[in-house]
């Protein structure tokens, strides 16, 4: 009889009571029911704990030997996966495929209960149970009965917080043998500063993002029933991810696989397949996969002003922010046609939900922005060019490489080098009652292949931002100066009308930093009043629009002051400023900077210059104070056309606007775009229809968020607003004064429904025409 079975016979009466014996690295740990712990019981298992630690020892082993491990499948690789399978192999030991999920523990945490829970998980997940290998037949996956288990419980208790973070990132950045081990590795370090804490990594080869919350979930259950002292039922997930890897092989020899592979041949044809954000050091001409993370935030305020902004647009949030990470890219690179990518779930077959494996697919979304496009188009072709993505999303990437046959780059990845990810907090599955306590910041990809990767979560009252970079591209203040600009970005579309063009809106962007000319002006400044040391100030410097303006630029000196400090500061810097502005406090963008944005919107006028101001817009009006509405109607102007804030000087002799050659007597609106997207602000109405416009005006006032609901010709819904229609009335309203029309003419126009048709129709209105619409035989 061997040592280890006569030890076994000894504590078998104690191990039918409730005894439970493991190991805890070399250390011996036990639990009893409080009745069966007594002296004696402690007695036994003093006196024969070498040969316990050497019967564990032998049972672990033999339990965990993966020779002894039955072969029970196998078959080949999804196409995805190989891909990521070929990365592997050429650098091992890169954590670029890992993914991460850290969390504390709730107190009390029983660990036989969750050794049971992570054996019940490994019999549920055969992935889990898989390794990996090349063969003949080309990459395999092999699944085993059982696997060691990927289970480690680690004394934390001498660590600190530094140590502690130390060992956390080893454990996410460690590589994985795939060969020979699971594609998940658990740890749990106990007694740490910040209490138990679990950590679970997973290779994406074996499994992806949404795989971790399928094992999260799994885990609570099971640990939830081990705990309570109920056996463990496992049952089997009734699809497999076996299924999938044969579906997508029938999948593309279908007619639906065929159409999706020609449209990603007809979509990416031509497209250029490289591109570059500006980098810090020369590219390897090998990709190194070494990356790190930035993180950055979007403010709670400006997320509620995102939401409100995309409901009133009829866009999503993913469209809204990735339009700005776009036209960062566009500002950088001067590119106007480039690919970016952004991965799908690959899960929206019945059942693959519960499925541990890797489903992720990327899909390519060719972006457009081009100077003369409205920010609204901007905003549909970011959504139509989504969507259709999201249409054809069965089509496994590597054979959209493989058609599109990009000339081979081994120091880039193959298509596009930038990526877009989207998370849509998925806070209300990640299990909190009993089991995990709290997510720790660091859970998410520990790396990517791409350039630059940007990793957006939608956390419910903020947006978590991590930009994921290349090391032996960019430092880490050049990825935080993308991350800046990209908020830029976004605040500045909030601010803009959806009729400017990007080429209006890159003005005020390009200058999101201090100009050399800026930069020289503040220097002076001090010179000029060293009182300037005491206050925060900022310097701004536009081009003049008005090319007949004596001065080629408006410089702007603003200070947080008060008002008499500001009278007392102005008199010498009028000396070197067209003006010099006085606020309470400087605006601030979610990054802390000031926002130079917000300064260009702002208008240092006082009642008399904001008199000689409304005057000008309104000649047939006595000079008088200025009611709310004119104020409404100058400011509404300024945002709309994105203009500098004119000085005093321009505003006080700005004259009307010149008059057309040619006074037409009809307006053909397809012919002459610019009959209602050219001019300036108008003068309300008077006579008849002064009635009628003040009806929209008021619905509009009452109701700014409603309005008509159009569907273009690719079937997108786009939401007009009756706040936009009357500003585009005023606009139109502009256009056919200048074409000479006058109150009372007749205006034909041809019967449409669209957003233009209704903006010309009320802008007659307003210029008291007589709009005279005509019904073409379809419209009968």
């Amino acid at each position: 009889m061997s040592a280890e079975h006569a030890v076994k016979q000894i504590l078998q009466p104690h191990l039918d009571q409730g005894l439970e014996l493991w190991l805890e690295g070399e250390a011996l740990r036990f639990k009893a029911p409080k009745e069966l712990m007594t002296q004696e019981l402690v007695a036994v298992l003093k006196a024969n704990k070498p040969g316990i630690l050497a019967w564990l020892k032998a049972e672990a082993a033999a339990e965990q030997s993966p020779r002894q491990a039955e072969l029970v499948d196998e078959y080949p690789l999804a196409f995805t996966q190989g891909a990521i399978w070929m990365l592997y192999k050429f650098a091992p030991n890169s954590p670029a495929y890992n993914t991460t999920f850290a969390c504390t523990l709730a107190e009390g945490i029983e660990e036989a209960a969750v050794r049971q829970a992570f054996h019940a998980l490994m019999v549920r997940h055969p992935v889990l149970r898989s390794t990996f290998t090349d063969t003949e037949q080309g990459p395999r996956q092999r699944v085993w009965s059982h696997l060691p288990m990927p289970l480690q419980i680690i004394d934390g208790s001498p660590w600190n917080e530094a140590q502690l973070q130390e060992q956390l990132d080893q454990e996410a950045d460690a590589p994985f043998d795939l060969q020979n081990e699971s594609c998940l590795r658990v740890k749990i370090f106990r007694n740490t500063v910040q209490g138990d804490i679990l950590i679970a990594t997973i290779q994406h080869v074996g499994a992806d993002l949404w795989a971790l919350l399928v094992v999260a979930q799994d885990i609570k259950q099971f640990y939830q029933q081990a705990a309570q002292g109920e056996a463990l039922s496992v049952q089997p997930v009734a699809a497999t991810y076996r299924q999938h890897v044969e579906w997508q092989q029938a999948f593309m020899d279908s007619a639906r696989g065929k159409h999706e592979r020609f449209y990603w041949q007809q979509q990416l044809n031509g497209a250029p397949l490289a591109i570059s954000l500006p980098e810090d050091l020369p590219r390897p001409p090998l990709l190194k996969l070494e990356a790190k993370t930035r993180k950055h935030s979007v403010s709670q305020q400006h997320y509620q002003a995102i939401k409100q902004f995309c409901k009133q647009q009829g866009i999503t949030p993913f469209v809204f922010v990735q339009t700005a990470f776009q036209l960062m890219v566009h500002h950088h690179t001067g590119a106007q046609d480039f690919l970016i990518g952004t991965p799908t779930m690959g899960r929206a077959r019945k059942g693959m939900d519960e499925v541990v494996g890797d489903f992720a697919n990327p899909v390519v979304l060719r972006a457009t922005v081009q100077p003369q496009l409205t920010l609204r188009s901007l905003f549909n072709g970011v959504k139509r060019t989504l969507l259709a993505a999201m249409e054809h999303q069965e089509c496994p990437f590597p054979i959209v490489v493989q058609d599109c046959n990009p000339p081979r780059d081994s120091s880039r990845t193959p298509l596009f080098q930038l990526m877009f990810v989207w998370h849509q907090g998925n806070a209300e599955m990640m299990p909190k009652d009993g089991f995990i306590q709290e997510v720790l910041p660091m859970s998410g990809p520990r790396g990517a292949p791409y350039d630059v990767m940007l990793a957006v979560s939608d956390l419910g009252d903020h947006f978590e931002l991590n930009w994921t970079y290349q090391t032996s591209l960019y430092r880490p203040e050049t990825v935080d100066g993308f991350a800046r600009d990209t908020l830029h970005w976004m605040q500045s579309l909030l601010q803009a009308s959806v009729d400017d063009s990007v080429a209006q809106l890159a003005p005020g962007l390009a200058a999101t930093s201090p100009s050399e000319q800026e930069i020289e002006l503040r220097a002076r400044a001090l010179a000029l009043e060293p009182r300037l040391q005491q206050h925060d100030f900022t310097v701004l410097v536009d081009q003049v629009a008005d090319q007949t303006s004596a001065h080629a630029t408006f410089q702007r000196l603003f200070i947080a002051c008060s008002p008499e400090q500001g009278q007392s500061l102005q008199a010498p810097l009028l000396a070197l400023f067209q003006d010099v502005v006085s606020l309470t406090e400087l605006p601030r963008t979610a990054t802390g900077e000031v926002d130079r944005w917000a300064l260009r919107q702002l208008t240092a006028l006082d009642q008399q210059t904001l008199r000689h101001a409304i005057q000008d817009c309104y000649p047939q009006q006595e000079p008088q104070q200025p009611d709310g509405a004119h104020q409404q109607d100058l400011v509404i102007l300024r945002q709309r056309q994105l203009l500098p804030t004119y000085s005093r000087e321009e505003l006080s002799t700005k004259s009307q606007g010149s008059v057309g050659a040619a006074p037409p007597r009809a307006v053909d609106i397809d012919t002459r775009p610019d009959a209602w997207m050219v001019g300036s602000d108008l003068p309300a109405a008077t006579g008849q229809a002064e009635h009628l416009f003040t009806a929209l005006q008021q619905t509009a006032h009452r109701a700014p968020e409603k309005g008509f609901l159009f569907v273009s010709e690719n079937g997108d819904e786009l939401l007009y607003t009756y706040a936009q229609l009357e500003q585009d009335a005023y606009r139109a309203a502009a256009g056919l004064r200048q074409s000479e029309l006058k109150p009372g003419d007749i205006l034909l126009l041809q019967m449409r429904f669209d957003a233009r048709f209704f903006a010309v129709w009320w802008g007659a209105v307003l210029c008291g025409l007589r709009p005279l619409v005509v019904g073409t035989p379809e419209h009968y």
